[in-house]
């Protein structure tokens, strides 16, 4: 997703892999700023699913090493570049939009998606306004673009969890849960 209000830029990208790292965002920056002549720096987001299951030697943060592997440059550039190539896909196909967002409490009410695979913790209490149960934060945050005749462009949501259900005897790459959430929220 990329917003510009004129002189203002904002480019969200998300990734199936299980965490963001600094200096790749900082790379896609660089790479879109010179690439567009627009000032990038601090203006782009990458979100994760979070997946257990996708490479991660794409960070040099030496603490990843145990769940991701070690760094590798190769993966680092193509990663990179394939993030680069589609923030630029929608630099280049941007069009007015009508933004919206809204927050939905409980958005699983039958649980279809939702489950915790720690009940030992359901005394929690994580918010102060909600009482201690198995859904630790069962909000969904959406954000919608529409194009100026109604119509989705795109939908990006953020729902707390710990999307890991295939244990490392899965050696296929995965989105996981969390892309099972994806298509329940579609």
């Amino acid at each position: 997703l990329w917003l510009a209000n004129g002189d203002q830029d904002f480019v969200l990208l998300k990734a199936d892999v299980i965490y963001s790292y600094d200096n790749l965002v900082r790379e896609i920056e660089q790479q879109l700023s010179e690439t567009t002549g627009r000032d990038l720096e601090g203006r782009v987001v990458l979100a994760t699913s979070h997946t257990h299951n996708a490479p991660a030697n794409f960070s040099d943060s030496y603490h990843f090493y145990l769940g991701g592997d070690r760094y590798n440059e190769e993966v680092f550039r193509r990663f990179a570049d394939s993030l680069v190539s589609a923030a630029l896909e929608a630099w280049e196909t941007m069009e007015p939009a009508a933004i919206g967002m809204g927050i939905e409490d409980d958005w699983d009410p039958d649980d279809n998606v939702y489950s915790d695979r720690r009940g030992e913790n359901d005394t929690l209490k994580v918010w102060d306004d909600a009482e201690p149960s198995k859904k630790k934060d069962s909000r969904l945050w959406i954000l919608r673009i529409d194009d100026l005749d109604g119509d989705p462009m795109g939908l990006f949501y953020n729902f707390g969890m710990h999307g890991t259900v295939l244990g490392s005897d899965n050696a296929m790459v995965s989105s996981d849960a969390t892309g099972h959430v994806e298509y329940a929220v579609a």
